[in-house]
């Protein structure tokens, strides 16, 4: 699992669950202090808010996301297939966990072969999850 030195001012959190994204929220608040933190619970939704809102050139706004693979409306596999077609500086602003129920080898194996992916991360989401990710 990737670790990061310095707490992302961003975060995207996508989960079809409205309280576990509302639950992660307050956790990534509580640990992380007042950042920007957006909830979605369709990922089509979350691709529109990147392409709208990460400029393919300029400014940096570096973010991290966490993604739930099990999402009706597109998976989170889905999601990764979509979010690559995008350009390269926007990929370049993000590090995005995958955050799933599932501790299935073969699962966190498949998340992690995509390059896009930093991580895997067992829900629910808690302080000690988080402090491995960016040590507080």
């Amino acid at each position: 699992m990737k670790t990061f030195i310095k707490v992302p001012e961003y975060f995207i959190l996508i989960d079809d669950d409205p309280m576990s994204n509302v639950l992660n929220y307050e956790l990534v608040r509580r640990v992380y202090g007042q950042k920007e933190i957006r909830l979605f619970t369709d990922p089509r939704k979350a691709l529109i808010h990147i392409e709208e809102n990460y400029k393919s050139t300029g400014e940096c706004r570096p973010t991290m996301m966490f993604l739930d693979l099990n999402t009706p409306t597109m998976s989170g596999w889905e999601f990764l297939k979509q979010f690559e077609q995008l350009n390269h500086n926007i990929h370049a602003q993000f590090s995005v966990f995958i955050v799933s129920s599932s501790s299935e080898q073969e699962d966190i194996e498949a998340g992690l072969a995509n390059h896009f992916v930093s991580g895997h991360l067992l829900k629910p989401l808690n302080k000690t999850i988080l402090g491995q990710i960016v040590p507080f």
